[in-house]
């Protein structure tokens, strides 16, 4: 199977999750929606295009990593009069938001990612069909529209794309595709270094991985055994036609060391992605 890398680079990005009352959480990897919005963003999709935006959700295949360490996370707070306010949206055009407070001020908490730096990798099925991954580079080279990471304040700081020698991994699964990009990229040996001395860690490089749940792992949670630990149940994907997030699938965040031989030496980590 083939993959396209890509590398996330912003100082603020936002992977949102399930938001409660006023609180809308990041979650430390992108969701499927995320993803197929920015992809569609690319490609010149319209929010009206459902079908679409659904295909090409469904089609994704994908892992994200981090080199050796998570962003911090931040939490902002804001105040915002929303009923007659108007705000630019991603095809030109302005739309009034109206809040459900009625004229009082709409207080509310979001949470972001501080210096992002992520690499992803993305396979589609039917991958003659289009859009192809060829069909992707092209229109991240030219988006058709601004690209954001999250949410439309969360510019990218560099280009997706990695070098044209880096940029597609031949694997089998999402997890091979990562582990073959993280051995090829460039050892960053001052950086490692400092998060070393920063953290009290070992230098051994190693990446922290999210990728879809096994079948055999799926299997284990639904014998009700206990799952092994990293393997979590979330709800990631989008209704496009609906506007609403529903489903669920399953995935497993991992840390591996980019030395390892074979995927099988696999070192699970805590379910919410926290580092041990």
């Amino acid at each position: 199977m083939r993959f396209l890398a890509l590398n996330l680079q912003a100082p603020l990005a936002s992977f949102g999750g399930t938001t409660v009352d006023h609180y809308g959480i990041t979650r430390l990897f992108p969701a499927a929606s995320m993803l197929t919005g920015l992809l569609g963003n690319a490609l010149g999709y319209q929010r009206s295009e459902a079908e679409k935006l659904m295909e090409l959700q469904e089609r994704l295949i994908f892992g994200a990593f981090y080199r050796e360490t998570y962003p911090e996370q931040i939490r902002d707070y804001q105040t915002v009069q929303l009923r007659g306010e108007t705000s630019w949206t991603t095809d030109g055009t302005r739309a009034e938001r109206k809040g459900a407070s009625g004229d009082s001020t709409h207080i509310r908490y979001r949470d972001y990612l501080t210096d992002l730096d992520l690499y992803v990798v993305l396979a589609l099925t039917a991958a003659e069909k289009s859009p192809t991954l060829d069909n992707l580079v092209q229109a991240l080279e030219q988006p058709a529209r601004p690209l954001s990471l999250g949410r439309k304040t969360c510019l990218p700081s560099e280009p997706l794309l990695l070098p044209p020698a880096l940029r597609f991994q031949e694997a089998a699964t999402p997890a091979e595709a990562a582990l073959n990009l993280a051995r090829a990229l460039p050892f960053r040996k001052r950086e490692k270094e400092a998060e070393a001395k920063k953290y009290n860690r070992n230098v051994s490089p190693a990446i922290h991985l999210m990728r879809p749940a096994l079948p055999a792992e799926r299997a284990l949670t639904d014998t009700r055994a206990l799952p092994p630990a990293g393997l979590a149940t979330i709800t990631d994907e989008r209704n496009w036609q609906g506007g609403f997030h529903g489903g669920s699938r399953q995935i497993v965040i991992e840390k591996l060391p980019i030395n390892t031989e074979s995927i099988e030496k696999e070192i699970p980590i805590g379910i919410s992605g926290e580092p041990t």
